[in-house]
């Protein structure tokens, strides 16, 4: 043999992802070889047989379908012009252009032995008027054919050639356990473009699976397909062509595009990356759902597969060489993605009307604070996909409104430069205008969004509290523990739920000990549920304390609790560097206690005859209290009170929203 086999396949690189890509080398060369002997004849002539051979395991009868086996071996067998001389001596020597015309490069067959062990080549063929028969293996050995044999074969003997792939190597094992229906719909693929030209034979796939053979006409499943005459696509001085397909939908399938070389696919990508066409399947001229491909073919392609045809040897997304008169695989994605755009734009404004209705209402109905966005981004608005998935749904809307937030900025900031620069007031005044009014609707929806929040977290709380959770489950809900200020953003806490003012403190502590409080100068190790300061001058001039008893727990007292924190913080006594004693609260800094629990009988009479000359509000689950000496005031709020006067304070809002 003139060539190093081993050096070869050490040089050729097959993907796990393109594991079938040593089966559809034989294929094609089957095609080949079916085209040279019966001609424009190949379509009524030619057969091609695919043998799959799976790994025989015995399984306990189960309900439900037997597990899907990995192909152990591949039986690729044709009637075509077989081993010939300048066959064999092409197969023979390393980088052949025998099929150059073809887009042959000569180094297919090195797949072969990359992810199979070897090779079992038999062909009889006719040669000066009678029928002989090689036979020999290809194997991961420096001679590559060995056993090799030549016999005169019987007058009757058919003309055909088998190729018997085997010896899956192990990397490639678990490529090789899909169903029938995945490596018939990828052989399909592979091969699109001689199936559509109609000259390629008659090509079958028999999967001998558990449930025994299954026989599908690979030719059948192209006529399953909606092929439109193809296209022109120019990308810069480059002319390619694209041919539109339909395929009826199934589980799996996405809208794809292809990108083709000498008749063969190289690879492909979502459509959905580069075009409005989604994810979704789309209604089909009969009705029926289907998936959209674009098959993408041409020189510049052609040119540019390399020799294992799973890459394109071309730039992405560098202008340079795009500017030197190279391809560029992402101007041509894009490109790509505008011309599938143009083909469906009826389909496409269709759906995009259809998930543009049920967006709009529901966010008349569920998310008002995105109501503006139907008048000020109705284009943008309408590339918004329907999904039963709120969460989805928001994020997505959310975006869109960030996006146009930061749109109105850009505007303000063109209009304020323009008035710095002196440019006449009259010129200006209607932008300027515009951009006033878009700004406070911007306000309005952000205003929007966070009550309709507060009203969620209200429904939250209602029904924690009717399946009485534990005060820790309430804790977090008003101010995540063990955390402070610095470590929670505005939007992630709902102080505003005991007393709104607590929304504005500047610093806040929860579930943290007092001597490792920053803010404080108590040598002490109790935790205060919440404790929040606004600063002041001197450095505060309000404090606020917060208790969660657990529901229906009257086992001690918290207005007691608040005292003693009180007066921790009026005592100080924390040390400095130097060992001297710090100074704690003044007098004048006003403290205000806030105890959240269950008003049980027995917690009201602890209420009654503790410390706070505790008094309970008349015809309401509140008691009222505090120490002047102290310069404290401490109310206790039974939950459900705790629930319903935060939701009195807000009702407002909601009923302007219409929030119920």
């Amino acid at each position: 043999m003139q060539l190093d086999v081993l050096g070869e396949i050490q040089n050729t690189t097959v993907p796990v992802s393109h594991a079938l890509l040593p089966v559809v080398e034989a294929v094609v060369n089957s095609i080949h070889a079916t085209e040279d002997r019966f001609g424009d004849q190949v379509g009524l002539s030619g057969d091609i047989e695919i043998r799959l051979h799976r790994v025989k395991q015995q399984h306990i009868p189960s309900a439900g379908r037997p597990p899907t086996e990995p192909v152990v071996a591949v039986t690729i067998k044709d009637n075509g012009s077989g081993f010939i001389d300048e066959n064999l001596t092409a197969f023979q020597t390393a980088n052949t252009r025998a099929k150059v015309k073809r887009g042959g490069k000569g180094v297919g067959r090195f797949s072969w032995l990359v992810v199979f062990g070897d090779a079992e080549i038999v062909s009889t063929f006719e040669s000066s008027g009678k029928k002989l028969t090689r036979t020999f293996a290809f194997r991961r050995s420096a001679a590559g054919i060995e056993d090799f044999q030549e016999r005169v074969a019987e007058a009757s003997a058919p003309v055909e050639t088998t190729i018997k792939l085997s010896g899956v190597q192990p990397r490639y094992v678990a490529a090789m356990r899909k169903g029938t229906d995945v490596l018939v719909e990828q052989m399909v693929e592979q091969c699109f473009d001689y199936f559509v030209l109609g000259r390629c034979p008659r090509i079958t796939l028999v999967d001998a699976t558990a449930e025994g053979d299954s026989v599908t006409r690979l030719n059948d499943k192209v006529a399953e397909l909606g092929i439109a005459e193809p296209q022109t696509l120019q990308v810069g001085e480059h002319t390619l062509t694209v041919r539109h397909v339909q395929q009826p939908h199934a589980a799996g399938r996405i809208h794809k595009a292809h990108l083709c070389a000498n008749q063969r696919e190289v690879l492909s990508f979502p459509l959905a990356q580069v075009s409005d066409v989604g994810n979704a399947p789309l209604a089909g001229e009969d009705g029926n759902v289907v998936v959209h491909h674009a098959f993408v073919s041409g020189s510049a392609l052609d040119e540019a597969v390399d020799s294992t045809r799973t890459r394109l040897d071309l730039p992405d997304g560098q202008p340079l060489l795009e500017q030197g008169g190279m391809l560029d695989l992402k101007t041509l994605r894009e490109a790509i993605g505008r011309h599938v755009d143009t083909k469906l734009a009826d389909v496409i404004a269709a759906e995009r009307e259809k998930h543009r209705s049920k967006v709009e209402a529901h966010i008349k109905a569920q998310m008002p604070e995105y109501r503006h966005l139907i008048h000020h981004q109705p284009e943008q608005l309408a590339r918004v996909k329907w999904t039963d998935d709120a969460q989805k749904l928001d994020e997505s809307l959310y975006r869109l409104q960030q996006q146009w937030e930061l749109e109105i900025r850009r505007r303000q900031s063109e209009v304020e430069k323009q008035i710095d620069e002196g440019a006449d007031a009259d010129d200006i005044a209607t932008r300027l205008y515009q951009v006033i009014q878009e700004v406070n609707e911007a306000g309005q929806a952000n205003l929007v969004r966070y009550v309709s929040k507060r009203r969620a977290v209200l429904k939250l709380l209602q029904h924690l509290l009717g399946k009485g959770v534990l005060e820790g489950h309430v804790h977090r809900i008003v101010f995540p523990l063990r955390k402070t200020a610095d470590d929670v953003a505005y939007d992630d806490h709902n102080l505003w739920l005991v007393d709104d003012c607590l929304s504005f403190y500047e610093f806040v502590a929860s579930d943290q000990r007092l001597d490792g409080n920053k803010e404080t100068n108590v040598d002490s190790a109790r935790r205060p549920d919440i404790l929040a300061f606004k600063t002041g001058d001197p450095p505060y001039h309000h404090v606020a304390l917060v208790e969660f008893k657990r529901p229906e727990r009257a086992d001690d007292n918290p207005v007691q609790q608040i005292v003693d924190y009180a007066v921790l913080l009026r005592e100080g006594g924390a040390r400095d560097a130097r060992g001297r004693s710090l100074p704690g609260l003044p007098k004048s800094v006003r403290i205000d206690g806030y105890a959240i629990a269950t008003l049980s009988p027995a917690l009201e009479a602890k209420l009654r005859t503790g410390p706070g000359n505790m008094q309970r509000a008349e015809g309401d689950w509140r008691w009222y209290g505090g120490m002047p000496a102290e310069n404290l005031s401490i109310e206790v709020l039974d939950f459900q009170t705790f629930v319903r006067r935060a939701e009195q304070r807000n009702r407002a809002f909601f009923t302007k929203l219409g929030l119920t």
